[in-house]
């Protein structure tokens, strides 16, 4: 670390922020996907079935209405609407197929098989209330009575069979909803967490690299310093030396002059003489 240059300091501590960024956002988008897929899975395959339930539950109850009424009645209109809504059935229960084969854990999940037994219980309500409105025509109540019960018994088995139907679906959906829900959680707190460990990082490579750049301008500035230090304290001996030099210049001046001075007096005397 000591023998990088401040540049590729700074550029490492860019680089690490950049990955752990690219990393939680790489996470994150990965979880949005999950939980994307479990909403989709909610609004495209269980949503739908729950309303297909209802469609299927309502069709035999209104099947086993038309076959009631055929027999209070006797008229053969209700023969008819059974017929229709017998078609309308068969299709429901197409849909319910397709829309789980079209989810490949379900179908794993042995839902097909589910569904078919299903399936096969209101074939044998339909043959009951067409062997109940076989019997009104004889007028036999007799018969109509133990074709009745024969009737009833056959619908409550259809509609336990989608009610459990019902039931593994709900508790599929409510499952894929927890699922999607703690995916989105999961992405949250990674985001969280990313986030505040990007700004930790970043606050200490900044400490780093701010301590890396002015610790050796700090030692250049103590340098200089020292340097003028040293500058000023030669200067000041050179003054001293130099100050020592100009008294000792006029101390020997002054003598000479006093030398000069005598020799002119005693050449004056030697005049004299």
């Amino acid at each position: 670390m000591k023998s990088m240059t401040v540049g590729k300091k700074i550029g490492g501590g860019f680089a690490l922020i950049i990955l752990l960024a690219t990393l939680a956002s790489a996470i994150g988008i990965w979880k949005a996907v999950e939980a994307e897929r479990e909403v989709g899975d909610l609004s495209q395959t269980h949503l739908p079935l729950a309303m297909m339930e209802g469609k299927l539950a309502d069709t035999a109850a209104d099947q086993e209405l038309q076959a009631l009424l055929y027999v209070i009645h006797g008229e053969d209109k209700y023969i008819e609407k059974f017929g229709k809504l017998d078609v309308a059935e068969d299709n429901n229960f197409e849909q319910v197929k397709g829309l789980i084969k079209a989810d490949e854990v379900l179908v794993k999940a042995g839902w097909i098989e589910v569904i078919a037994k299903a399936e096969k219980l209101h074939d044998e309500f339909k043959n009951a209330a067409l062997a109940l409105m076989e019997a009104a025509k004889s007028k036999d109540q007799q018969a109509i009575g133990k074709k009745a019960d024969d009737l009833e018994t056959a619908s409550s088995k259809f509609a336990e069979a989608i009610g459990h139907f019902a039931q593994i679906n709900e508790k599929e959906a409510r499952q894929v909803a927890s699922n999607a829900f703690s995916q989105s959680v999961f992405a949250r707190t990674l985001m969280s967490i990313v986030t505040a460990v990007i700004v930790a990082v970043g606050l200490t490579l900044a400490f780093f690299i701010t301590r890396s750049i002015t610790k050796p301008v700090n030692r250049i500035i103590e340098g200089l310093q020292e340097g003028a230090d040293q500058v000023a304290s030669a200067s000041s001996q050179v003054s001293g030396a130099s100050q020592s030099l100009a008294e000792g210049s006029s101390e020997q001046a002054a003598s000479i002059e006093e030398t000069s001075s005598s020799l002119e007096e005693m050449s004056s005397m030697t005049k004299q003489n």
